[in-house]
This record gives C-alpha cells, structure tokens and sequence, in this order.
C-alpha cells in the first residue's frame, strides 16, 4: 500500500475556548432568541424603576460639566506653567495634563444625580501643595462651584466641591513624565507608577481598577447590565457600603465581573441568576480575583494571604485587578459577611419559588391538552427537561420580588439608635461624615469575636470583656435619618438657636434569655470617635472644626421596636407590624380558649353536698 510520506495521525482537537480570568468558563454556550428576548424584557423594567438611568438631559448635563471641569484644571495647569514654571505658550501646551473619571461612572452604572469621582494627571513639574493652593483658588473663583472643601490630609488626598449641582470629588497623580498627553495616556500601563508617592499611587488606582474591570470582562453591555441590577439590589437589601464594613461599588463590580467571566456567552438576565447561584456558595474566606497577583518590583504592597498574617485575617477578600493588588473588601466582619451570604440565599430561593410555580403552570396546561385525547397521564419529566429560564427572566414579578426591602425594621424586637446633633447643619454633616467614617469600630466590637478581631489603635481597656455571647446578632441598616424636626436651611442661624440631630439603627437579637450589657462596648467606641479633637467638614472652607461645643454624641440608646419612630419605618413593615399584632392577638385569644376548655367548671351552689348550700358572693364583693 502506497503511502505519501507528508501523511501524518494527527488527532482531531476541539476549538480552544477562551479563558475570561484565572480558570476556564463554565458554559459557553451561546445564548438563543428566547434568552435575547428575556434580556431585553429585564431592560426595559430596570429602565422603568426611578433613578437607575439618567434622562437624556440629565445625560447631556454631567457631560457638559465634565467638559467644563476638565477645561478648569486645563486652564489652571497652562496658567501654573506659564506663571510659576515661565514656560512658553509651546511648552505650557506640550507638558500638558488630563482629566481622568473613574467609579460608576467610568464603569458606566451611573444612575441619576450620581457623584463624580475624577483624578487630574500632571507630569512631573506641579506639586500637591499646588494644586491645593492654586486649584483651589480658581475653583472659588467659579460661578458654578459650591461648597469647596479641601481635605490634602486624607488617605486619599481630594478637593471636595459641588459644580452644578454634582458632588465632586477630585483627586491628584504627579507622574514622573516631563509631559502627559490625555490623548495617548494609559493609566493600566504600570510604568505610570514609577517613582511616584503613595498618594499618588491610590489617586490614580480608581481609574486603573475600572478601566481593568472593563478590560476583564467578555461583554461589557451585559456586564454593566448585571451590575446596574446588582448594585440596586445590594442598595435595597441594605448590603452595600464601605464604611458600614459591607462591600463597595468596586467589589460588587469585581463579584459580578467573575461571574461573567465565567458564563461568558451569558445574557444579563441570567447572569443575575448565576450571580446568586455562584456566590451563594462560595467558600469564604476564598479570595475573589479576576486576574493573577503581579507583583511589579515597586516599592508597593500587594495583597498575599500566604505571607503577610494580617491579610490572611480577611473574613471576605475580593481583590482588585491591577498592581498593587489590594483587598477592597478588607474591613467587612464575619457579621456582615453572614447577612451578604444570607441574602445570596434568599435570593436564589425567589428563582427557584418561581420556576417551581412555572414547572406547576406547564403541566397544569399539558394536562389540559391531553383531556381530550386518551393518554391523561402528564409527563412531568417534558415538562422538567424544557427550557424554562427564559420564560422565568421574562417576569416582572421575579425581579420585582428580587427588589423588595427586607423589612429590617420589622425584623427584630430591639433596636441600638445611634445619635448624633449639632448646632448648625454645617457642623452637623460634618460630624456625620466623620462618625460614619468610624462605624467599622463600633461593628468590630459588637462582633462575636469581640476585640479578638479588633484592629483598632490600642489595647482592650482594662475590665471590657473580650467578646460577647455568639448568641448575639447584631445588624446596622447603612442608611442615615435625619430627624423630622431639625431646622430647615432658612431656618439655620449658624448659633446653634435650634440644633439638628440624626440617627443610625442597628438591629439586635439575643436567643437566650439572659441580659446582655452592651454599655461598655459602645462607651468604648463613643471614646475612640471622640479622642480626635478636630474633624474636616465636608463642605464649606478650610478650616478644620473642632468638636467641643458644636458637635455631641454619639450616643446610644437601647429601644423597643414600638418605641422607634414612625418615620423610619416602610408602608410594607408598617402592614408586617400590624399583621403581628393581630396574629398575636389572635394567638393569645385561642390560647384561652382552649385553658377554659381544660380548666374543671366550679360546681354551683345547686351542686353542693346536700343540705348545705353554698353562697355566692355578690359581684360588689
């Protein structure tokens, strides 16, 4: 037998499949009309839920401050090299300088009135003493700019403004470069953080994060679909919030960038699904990432929880995408961590309660299809094995149930109201900002563990338990309520005539029915918030504002659930409430019931021993 000498055995080999991530997809399949069709319903019921998107002019408003934002630090950056550095026009031009947003934003899930979050790269010739003197400057200068606040001392050196109604936040990165041009610049590029600050470094992380976020991912249409749905129901099941030791808006864009990661061909709808499936069970304290951990031999710590003893304490790490790899999630305590996971639940539960009930509709309808032929028997097994997904992600009242608030007011007997006032509503937001800024303490030690886990400066103080009873759950609500009565804006002297006060909840349950003294924990905390002698306001000048005398609290106090006030509480727990009280009424009222039934009737004077006749005593006696 002939044989040609090029012949070669050669196995045939499937198509390699791209790899979104550290590990191979999952399910690659694409997906078919009916599943597009789900995806665009959920489209358009997002779109109908207030504030999720922007109108369009609302759309062309933040563009064009953007435009007139990035036109202010341009002309300030050619007047500083023109007027302090005695550079040319040509050269004042060349060295350049750009505007870079980063947050939701730049991830694209910015909803209606959303903050903008941006950094201004400059090469090498401009300080930060510069731009927090001569920024600042021109930005009072502006018609359009309110309430300027710098804060040069941050972790996170920032100049805090509103410009047209925006919460700005706008942060520095002085770059080695001799010149920066916004138009080739790529912040992902790791030789941008070359003999550069610490300051600098974290100033440019946001927007090196969100632009490897979106680098990350296979599709980002769908993955800023999920998210947008994601992070509002995060926001709703009050799961959400880095200073309330939950997670922030980029760890819930890291979580859902995994799982598109892994279902790469997967339409947003059922990402949502998968979302919950996936994370429901993940084994914490399991790192998440997206990419491999490099390290760039930079003078920067990157995150490892196999060589450094306080990373591998993390409870919940998620780790940021791009060098230096960090844990954005490094502050949520194991509390916190139970009620996200046990939220992952209940929200894969809702899917699997509908496509019961949809299983339970198709064969209630094959069974009325086969009443007229002779074969009444259903077959259930059809009916399993069709694809119902899609048909599932088509209802409204899936997502609509998905969206409902937990009813954390309703949920628990006792109540921990945080208090805080002050004398003008300047000095007021600023202590809240500063307060909230510290309630990862409080939640620290209101944990199991106790100081176990406490990374607070310091020791235990002498005499303070090291940690409650594992009986104890605790829960924080992260949202702040104004009181109804403070002063309205006209009505502010600034001399402190009528004073504003504001509350946090947290939510408390104890098992056993012992007490459990809690005094000493929160005193040890109001202590440490109040140690520091000054705070920055979060707007209004630039002058630090010192506490005593203008600001009080915190303060706590232990309330029963009647005894909250009615304002905190929603239409849906105000129903909840009322129908517990009925329940346990009626409850009480069967309960009696049922011991008259038991309890012997007491004989009747008639029923006495013969011939003695008992007396009944009158109603007056």
């Amino acid at each position: 037998i002939h044989r040609d000498s090029s012949f070669r055995m050669t196995a045939v080999q499937k198509p390699k499949v791209q790899q979104w991530g550290i590990t191979a997809p999952i399910a690659v399949k694409p997906p078919d009309q009916a599943e597009k069709n789900s995806r665009a319903q959920l489209a358009e019921y997002v779109k109908t839920i207030p504030g999720v998107y922007e109108t369009m002019e609302e759309s062309s408003k933040r563009e064009e401050t953007l435009v007139e934002l990035n036109n202010l630090c341009m002309c300030w950056l050619k007047h500083f090299f023109k007027k302090t550095k005695k550079f040319d026009d040509e050269m004042a031009t060349r060295c350049g300088g750009g505007l870079f947003p980063f947050g939701s934003y730049r991830l694209g899930v910015h909803g209606a009135g959303a903050d903008i979050d941006a950094v201004l790269v400059v090469p090498r010739f401009v300080d930060r003493g510069d731009f927090f003197s001569g920024m600042v400057d021109l930005l009072k200068d502006s018609d359009n700019v309110t309430d300027l606040t710098p804060v040069p001392e941050a972790y996170v050196p920032v100049i805090k403004f509103y410009i047209n109604g925006y919460q700005t936040d706008l942060s520095f990165a002085r770059l080695a470069p001799d010149t920066i041009d916004p138009k080739t610049f790529k912040p992902l590029d790791d030789s941008n953080l070359a003999n550069v600050d610490e300051q600098t470094q974290r100033s440019l992380n946001g927007t090196r994060v969100a632009d490897k976020i979106l680098q990350s991912v296979p599709n980002i249409e769908e993955f800023r679909m999920t998210l947008r749905f994601i992070r509002l129901w995060a926001k709703c099941k009050g799961v959400y919030g880095n200073v309330f030791s939950f997670p922030g808006g980029v760890a819930w864009a890291i979580l859902t960038a995994r799982v598109c990661q892994l279902y790469p061909e997967a339409t947003a709808a059922s990402l949502i699904f998968r979302f919950f499936k996936f994370w429901k069970t993940w084994k914490w304290p399991g790192a998440v990432q997206l990419t491999k951990i490099e390290d760039s031999k930079m003078p920067f710590r990157i995150w490892d929880a196999k060589t450094n003893s306080k990373d591998a304490q993390d409870v919940c790490p998620i780790i940021t995408p791009c060098y230096p790899a960090m844990n954005s999630t490094y502050n949520v305590t194991r509390t916190n961590l139970d009620l996200m996971t046990d939220a992952f639940l209940k929200a894969h539960d809702i899917f699997d309660n509908h496509l019961k009930q949809l299983k339970k509709e198709k064969e209630e309808e094959e069974k009325k299809e086969k009443e007229t032929s002779d074969d009444m028997k259903v077959d259930k097994e059809k009916v399993a094995n069709k694809k119902l997904e899609p048909e599932l992600y088509c209802r409204k009242s899936l997502w609509r149930e998905l969206l409902q608030p937990p009813g954390f007011f309703a949920k628990y007997n006792y109540y921990l109201q945080i208090e805080i006032s002050a004398a003008n509503k300047r000095d007021f937001l600023a202590w809240q900002g500063y307060s909230e800024s510290k309630f990862r303490w409080l939640i620290n030690r209101l944990e199991p563990d106790g100081y176990a886990l406490l990374q607070s400066p310091g020791h235990r103080p002498q005499g303070l338990p090291a940690r409650l009873p594992k009986s104890l759950k605790v829960q924080i609500w992260p949202k702040f309520y104004p009181d109804t009565e403070n002063p309205k804006d006209d009505e502010d002297d600034g001399k402190g005539t009528r004073w504003w006060k504001g509350y946090w909840y947290i939510g408390l349950d104890y098992k056993q029915a012992t007490q459990i003294d809690l005094s000493h924990y929160v005193d040890d905390w109001r202590l440490f918030v109040q140690q520091d002698e000054a705070v920055y306001p979060p707007r209004g000048g630039t002058t630090r504002l010192f506490k005593t005398g203008v600001m009080a609290g915190p303060t706590a106090h232990c309330l029963k659930r009647t005894k909250l006030p009615k304002t905190v509480f929603s239409k849906a727990e105000r129903k909840a409430m009322r129908k517990e009280i009925v329940n346990k009424k009626e409850a009480k009222a069967q309960k009696a019931e049922q011991d008259s039934k038991k309890r012997p009737s007491e004989p009747t004077a008639s029923e006495g021993p013969p011939g003695k006749k008992e007396k009944v005593p009158s109603p007056g006696k």
